[in-house]
Parts: C-alpha cells; structure tokens; sequence
C-alpha cells in the first residue's frame, strides 16, 4: 500500500519564515493558554535561534510541538470515501469517557465496553452483522492503531524546555549523551512497553479477540521494532508491510528521518534488520519527503493519511487492521476518520472501528 499518485499540500518555506510559525495562522485556545503558561514561568529562550521576537518563538515552538485539534471541516462530498467512527463498543471512542492508561487499555479488552468472559465472541458477532448487513458502498474495518514505545528522542526532549528543544536540538542526531538522530531507536522503556502490548495481545486472544490480517508499519526503527516486540511470535509467518504514508510529520527534526531501503549489492538496514517485512509498491530508495529546513504541516499529513485510507478501502478487503506509527500521525488520522480527539502515549494501542461509505 502506498500514498498513491496524491499530490502533497506543503507549500514551500520563506527563508525568513520557519515551517513551524506557518502552521497556524492563529492559535487555537489551548495552544495559547500552554504559551501564556510558559512564558510565565520566564523559561529563557535558546541563544542561538535568530529570526523574529520572543513571541514569535513562543508561538512557532507551540504549533510544532502540538497537534493542531481542531476538526477536520474539509468539504467530503467530493472524496470517494466517507469516513465515520462507529461507536457502541469501544469507550476510547465516546466523547464523554475518560482516557485509560495504556496498561488498563490492555486489561480491559483493548477499551471494550462489554466485560462478559464471551465479550470477544460478542463483538466479532456485532462487526459481522455490521457487514452483513451494510450496503453494497460500505464497509467496516477495525484498525489496531499502535504508537510505538518510547524511543531516544522521547526521552531526550524531556531534558530540556521545549524552545531549546524544539528550535535547536530536534536538528541535531544528539546532545553528546543521547543519540536521537537520524531515525531514533527505542529505549530499554520503550521495548519494555512494546513487550507489555504483546502480553496484552496473548491475553486477548486468548479470550477470543480477533487476529490482525494485515499489518502495516511506519518505515522508521522505533515503529518497526514496536511491531515486532508487541506481536513477538504471533507474526510467524506474517509479513508485515513498510507504508511511507503512515510515518510521522516529516521535516527538520532527525529523528523523523528514516534510513535507505537498498544499497546496491549490500542489503541495507531496514531489509537487513526485518527480514521478514516487506516495502509498499514503489517504496523509494532514500527518503523522498525529509528536508533539512522545511516541516510538514497538518494539512499536508492529514491530506497524506486520507489518501492512504481511500487506497486502503480501495485495494484491501481485509476486516482487522494493524497499524504501528507515531503520535501525530495518529492523531492526524483519527481526525480524518472523525474519532474524538485522542493522542496516544508512547507504548499504546487503541482498536477503532471505521465506517466507510463510497461516494464516488
């Protein structure tokens, strides 16, 4: 699966302009109540960033490190899918319930509302009837929306204030002490969250939850290596597959950087590594979207994650999805689908169910 012939919404940078000043046009409230909170506290700037005033700083560091939450308001009418959640089983989805930690989401069915010891049978009863009985232009998919553990750039940011951080440090591969860049691993923490998925995996399925059929993952380490510590043996003899377009927002910092696919008569990193993942059609030798000095912007991801979810109801007849990326690109999709704003912490996996409506 790959983002297909789509054309990509980034518009080129200003030299005087960064990408992340661009990325909104005006803060949303929460966005401004962080920045008055954290100029109150007189946290000093980075010495070493130029352009602009310490507004202007404060500013572009909160609309790169956030996740712009406002709807998606786009007009649908002409896509050829309708996307929608459906709601009813899982409490993740619901607008009024609290958010699990990512340890009681594995003890409690993944957030199924239904505690019964049948509740599993249940619920693949109740997709099934969805299908069933759907019209011939829709379909239904469950999608295990996984983030991946916390990796070295995680970890790294939590030293520092997030002008230091955001501004300066994300351009470098590390601090002298950390190694974050290009394309960060996971740490001890983050394996150990990932292993913590796989036993909630076992346990569920176990009790009659439904095998993924498909699994796709974001081309970078930490998200490949999350896939494989939070399924372990459960994916022998699957394949699990690289998509590009479920990556992270691309762009300036290292750490969204991913490594080469092939280097002529040796094998590279990622097929050398994970010998039993394979590439989407057309998977690009070098990375075709990083830029040193240009970030993505959360039209550009969004447009991105629609385009692949149109292809995935396109070509993919498959009910039960895996998917294993990173914070923002999640959040970006569960928008496009209309889920209730939702960030997923470092090691979590929500299940969604998806409604899609063919319109044109």
């Amino acid at each position: 699966m790959s983002s297909g012939n789509s054309t990509l919404v980034q518009e080129p940078s200003r030299p005087d302009e960064t990408s992340a000043s661009k990325a909104f046009t005006q803060l949303p409230p929460h966005i401004a109540a962080a920045v008055a909170d954290f100029k109150s506290k007189g946290h000093k700037w980075t010495p070493d960033y130029k352009p602009g005033s310490e507004d202007e700083k404060t500013r572009a560091v909160f609309a790169a490190y956030a996740t712009n939450d406002e709807p998606d308001n786009r007009d649908e009418e002409q896509d050829p899918w309708k996307f929608e959640i459906v709601n009813g089983l899982f409490r993740q989805s619901h607008a009024d319930s609290n958010k699990l930690t990512p340890e009681q989401m594995l003890e409690t069915g993944f957030g199924l509302l239904d505690e019964t010891p049948d509740r599993w049978a249940k619920f693949k009863a109740s997709v099934e009837k969805l299908q069933r009985e759907a019209p011939d232009n829709v379909k239904y998919k469950v999608m295990f929306c996984g983030r991946h553990g916390q990796g070295w750039h995680n970890f790294a940011a939590a030293k520092y204030d997030p002008v230091t951080w955001e501004l300066d440090l994300t351009k470098r591969n590390g601090d002298g002490e950390v190694v974050w860049g290009p394309d960060a691993e996971l740490t001890p923490l983050g394996e150990k969250q990932a292993l913590t998925v796989q036993e909630g995996w076992k346990r569920n399925l176990a009790l009659g939850a439904p095998l993924p059929e498909v699994w796709f993952c974001s081309p970078l380490t930490r998200t490949a290596e999350t896939m494989r510590l939070s399924f372990g043996d459960i994916l022998e003899g699957k394949t699990p597959i690289f998509v590009e377009a479920f990556r992270e927002i691309f762009g300036e910092h290292t750490c969204d950087k991913r490594r080469t696919k092939v280097i002529v008569s040796l094998k590279s990193y990622l097929q050398e590594r994970y010998p039993t993942y394979k590439f989407e059609p057309g998977f690009a030798e070098e990375d075709p979207w990083w830029k040193p000095d240009e970030r993505e912007l959360e039209a550009n991801r969004r447009e991105r994650l629609r385009n692949a979810m149109f292809k995935l109801f396109d070509e993919n007849d498959q009910t039960y999805i895996s998917l294993t990326s990173h914070s923002c690109a999640l959040r970006s999709l569960l928008t496009v689908l209309h889920h209730r704003p939702y960030s997923l912490e470092t090691g979590e996996m929500i299940p969604v169910i998806v409604k899609a409506t063919k319109q044109n």
